[in-house]
């Protein structure tokens, strides 16, 4: 591992970033009272995990993978993921339309996209130095950018808001884009603080690469913690539903026509993992799918 030269600069409102970034790299989400049996994203002694989940349809010949995803991570884990993507029919996958010829989404670096179509200043500020956050803490810990190695192919299909509507949402929920970090707790404050401790050691350090993992696992489990804080509990409602339940509800519309099929079709839902729970309840509750089984896979490697 590398130590950075650049980094961002810190201002009155950093220690919220940390927050923000790892709210960023899964979407947290609304879900139903029931949705804490499905898991979605834990760590183990060896890895941090994502699950993928195949449903079937009870009804026609449709199989459905939803396919929860970190945006940066291992290389190896986007390469694991390409592979299950290889075998789908059609692939469903996040990203705001702007326009016809424009859209925010993974693939053209969501953040600064949406920055530059916003007025207000200090929202495009939070949403830039986010950008460059995630950035930061992307090669300082190595990880690939799933915008790398990712990439919509011919039967990728967006299933998404346009701009309008995300707008929309937002502002009828009264959310802005800064609200989702103001629950800044001490553990958030406590990996920002290693986090710049680790920036100013050099590789040789005694012990540097263990430094390293220590923050990468402290940084994971927070992950976890702070993603299960936001699927359940009632004080983050609004951001729930303003940022990930509406959007859910837009790509299950777009995906709807395909389960009609009566010929074999293998679809995927490629989302942030935290979209996962969600959509697993509103397919098996209102679209008569069950689940066939479901596999976990290492996207941040725990080990030396």
């Amino acid at each position: 591992m590398k130590c950075m030269s650049n980094s961002v600069p810190l201002g009155k409102s950093f220690y919220k970033y940390i927050f923000f970034i790892l709210l960023v790299l899964i979407f947290p989400l609304r879900i139903f009272s029931d949705s804490k049996e499905i898991q979605f994203l834990r760590t183990t002694d060896t890895a941090l995990q994502t699950s993928v989940y195949t449903l079937i349809s009870k009804d026609t010949n449709v199989r459905l993978k939803i396919i929860g995803v970190l945006h940066i991570a291992d290389l190896e884990y986007y390469q694991n993921i390409q592979k299950i993507i290889n075998d789908l029919d059609y692939l469903f996958y996040e990203g705001i339309q702007i326009n016809a010829d424009k859209t925010i989404s993974r693939y053209n670096h969501s953040l600064s996209s949406i920055a530059s179509e916003i007025d207000a200043n200090q929202t495009k500020k939070s949403i830039r130095k986010n950008s460059e956050f995630k950035n930061e803490i992307a090669r300082f810990l190595n990880f690939a950018d799933q915008l790398e190695h990712l990439k919509p192919k011919q039967n990728w299909i967006n299933a998404d808001m346009n701009f309008s509507q995300f707008m929309n949402v937002l502002s009828s929920n009264q959310v802005g884009f800064d609200s989702i970090a103001n629950n800044l707790s001490a553990e958030n404050r406590s990996i920002v603080n290693d986090y710049l401790e680790l920036k100013q050691l050099e590789p040789t350090t005694p012990d540097y690469n263990e430094k390293v993992l220590n923050f990468k696992k402290k940084m994971s489990q927070n992950l976890v913690k702070s993603c299960q804080d936001l699927c359940f509990l009632e004080e983050t409602k609004l951001q729930r539903t303003a940022i990930i339940t509406e959007r859910n509800k837009v790509a299950i519309s777009i995906v709807k026509p395909k389960f009609t099929s009566q010929v074999p079709l293998e679809l995927g839902l490629l989302y942030g993992a935290a979209h996962t729970p969600n959509f697993v309840e509103i397919l098996t509750h209102e679209y008569n799918f069950e689940i066939e089984s479901y596999e976990w896979l290492d996207a941040w490697s725990l080990q030396n």
